[in-house]
């Protein structure tokens, strides 16, 4: 046994097994749970509060990987005392989680209808399950497993009682991030991973005090967890979304806000299933075309909380859906009857739409192939219409859409003729005040924490994540297919329509909500592209909320003045909505929410040109006074610091690598 105090004054006492003879903390009260079920009947759920954590090391050795190291860590909760236990093989790992879940009585109580369970975290569980569920004790019942889709584990139980739960999906970063956002440790070293080990292979104290430290960033993490993450009577959730779900919930009912209301304008299991394949957009992503693989000159600028800003600002569907009785279901581009013209401009729209001889009048291409219903390219067009997924031009195009993203059609394509199947209407409104309420009380709160120098903090770092999780709470999926593991592979069984109507009639935010957000969202971006392509202005690159616009001397000072514009309207827009008056949305964060933001500015706060260049979706380079920022998705921004003086040559259709061992 080793023990030694680390950098951040913890106290470490470190067991090698199965040599050393295990030290368990004592347990906090714990975190209970009691459901009402019919018939009268209680059953209660405690949490054991003690920390607990694991994480392996693996080589890699071309294909192939195997864990060399297992480690376990636990503490009393908010104390600096940390038992921590390292593993060669398995059969050692599963002995000490029973030894755990026999020292804290895990397991069912029949007589007193209490069940004791033992939250363990694992950051990126999925990893950790590829090696383990084979090896340890799981319980693959109904109840002992859980995962959105294969081989992503989010919870994986033991049947003595321990529950291995996805940190992962709490926390959406790294675990570097996650100790830099969550807790005192500052994770900035780690292991040489070029080193093959193999578990024979003798470790040096600092390679093990690494790997000590992987573990108690989340025995802290689990402190965060409990305290601030978890509601009492509620059982902890699995994701950020499940957890702030609970919150808002809460806030509704002390509202008094009628849950009716929302199955008016719920869609059905059915409706949502199809909704969510070709109707949900998300945001506008993708690259200009004529510009790939060129470096430009450009200015960058962002909506300041696009999402959060639409949901204050826009109207959604708070009405029963009604077909549309239509006088005429076809007509050319910009002639529609006034029956339809009306419902376009007054009513949510959900329309159904044949588009015949579509062409893109812009630079730009908008419709993603993937999301649409029916797609006949012409017969003599050898790149079949499209540009790297995205729609150009088509003989016939088949897709559901909002009002917006029709709007948004007659932006970007001319077409000759469009036919309409069917339009489905809802009045107009605002979102419940409940939920607003909620959403300024965060962003307001993220904000104070910004402006008074708390930034770097776990509740700057939550206040954060609860902004971002809005949207993803209003069009969390429904899904036809339940993921499950019985010990042998992966299991899919289908979820009958009975069973997912029953989840979603618990529901109280509708789904159309989030597909309104993002088509509000949307169509911004692209209203103001067309409006600074019109004054000579070229966009070389769109982000959801983001542009990268090219500029030369005729053009930056028109553009300036276009942003400056622009915000001033959105700011007297603002004004007039009651829950963006607060001068909290404003102030010393500088501009405002909704409002386009200069992201590299100089040092007098102007904008500055970068050097930048994009290969397509996601995947783009630019420099700003001799440092290079990297965007490529799947590599990590560290990446960045690894790129080659002539980087802009090397970043370019013909190929980009990185060396393994960087």
């Amino acid at each position: 046994m080793r023990v030694y105090y680390d950098d951040y004054g913890v106290f470490v006492k470190e067991h090698w097994l199965p040599y050393d003879a295990p030290e368990f903390p004592r347990e906090d009260p714990p975190f209970t749970v009691t459901k009402i079920y019919k018939g009268g009947k209680a059953k209660t759920t405690q949490y054991v509060r003690v920390n607990l954590s694991l994480d392996i090391e693996a080589t890699t050795v071309g294909l192939f990987s195997a864990p060399y190291i297992i480690t376990v860590s636990l503490n009393r909760p908010n104390t600096n005392q940390f038992f921590v236990y390292h593993m060669r093989n398995w059969q050692q790992t599963q002995a000490l989680l029973d030894s755990i879940a026999e020292h804290y009585k895990l397991g069912k109580n029949r007589k007193t209808h209490t069940t004791r369970s033992l939250i363990c975290f694992v950051h990126n569980l999925s990893y950790e399950f590829y090696f383990s569920r084979f090896e340890l004790d799981f319980d693959f019942g109904k109840w002992g497993f859980f995962s959105k889709e294969n081989r992503k584990a989010m919870k994986a139980a033991l049947k003595n009682g321990i529950e291995f739960r996805d940190s992962l999906a709490l926390t959406n970063c790294s675990l570097e991030q996650t100790s830099k956002m969550y807790t005192l440790h500052k994770k900035i070293k780690d292991l040489d991973y070029s080193v093959q080990r193999n578990t024979k292979t003798p470790l040096t104290d600092n390679e093990l005090r690494y790997i000590n430290e992987d573990c108690i960033v989340l025995n802290e993490f689990c402190d965060t967890f409990f305290d601030k993450m978890c509601m009492q009577g509620e059982k902890p959730p699995l994701t950020n979304t499940a957890r702030l779900l609970l919150r808002v919930k809460k806030a509704m009912l002390s509202d008094g806000f009628n849950k009716a209301e929302v199955s008016l304008i719920q869609p059905s299991a059915v409706q949502i299933l199809k909704e969510q394949q070709f109707l949900f957009r998300g945001g506008y992503v993708h690259g200009n075309i004529n510009y790939l693989d060129e470096v430009m000159k450009c200015i960058m600028i962002d909506i300041t909380s696009s999402y959060p800003y639409s949901m204050f600002a826009k109207y959604y569907p708070v009405s029963e859906w009604k077909l549309l009785n239509l006088t005429t279901q076809c007509w050319k581009y910009g002639q529609e009857p006034s029956d339809v013209f009306s419902a376009l401009y007054n009513k949510c729209c959900k329309i159904t739409a044949v588009y015949y001889g579509l062409h893109a009048k812009t630079e730009h291409s908008y419709e993603s192939v993937s999301k649409v219903m029916e797609y006949v390219p012409y017969e003599d067009d050898p790149t079949k219409g499209l540009d790297n997924g995205r729609i150009r031009n088509a003989e016939v195009v088949k897709v559901m859409q909002t009002e917006l993203d029709y709007f948004i059609y007659q932006m970007l394509y001319d077409y000759d003729m469009v036919e309409i199947e069917k339009i489905e209407v809802s009045d107009r409104g605002k979102l419940p005040a409940f939920l607003l309420n909620c959403l300024a009380g965060d962003y307001k709160e993220k904000n104070k924490l910004k402006s008074t120098g708390y930034k770097d903090t776990p509740e700057y770092a939550l206040k954060k994540a609860d902004v971002n999780t809005y949207f993803g709470m209003l069009v969390k999926a429904v899904y036809s297919e339940l993921i499950g593991y019985d010990g042998a592979g992966w299991t899919e069984g289908k979820q009958t329509f009975c069973d997912m109507q029953k989840e979603l009639n618990e529901r109280f935010l509708s789904y159309d909500w989030g597909i309104w957000v993002c088509a509000h969202s949307r169509y911004k971006l692209v209203e103001f592209l067309t409006r600074i392509e019109s004054i000579g202005g070229h966009v070389l690159y769109y982000d959801t909320d983001s542009l990268k616009i090219a500029v030369t001397e005729k053009t930056l000072d028109d553009i300036l003045q276009l942003i400056v514009d622009e915000n001033t309207r959105i700011r007297k827009e603002n004004e007039q909505n009651s829950f963006l008056q607060d001068p909290a949305f404003y102030g010393e964060l500088g501009d405002g929410i909704g409002e386009w933001d200069i992201e590299v500015k100089d040092k007098e706060g102007k904008a500055e040109l970068v050097q930048f260049k994009t290969l397509g979706s996601k995947r783009y380079l630019y420099e700003v006074n001799g440092e290079k920022h990297l965007c490529v998705a799947g590599l990590p921004k560290a990446a960045q610091d690894l790129l080659p003086e002539d980087c802009f040559t090397q970043f370019s259709k013909y190929g980009f690598s990185f060396k393994g061992e960087e």
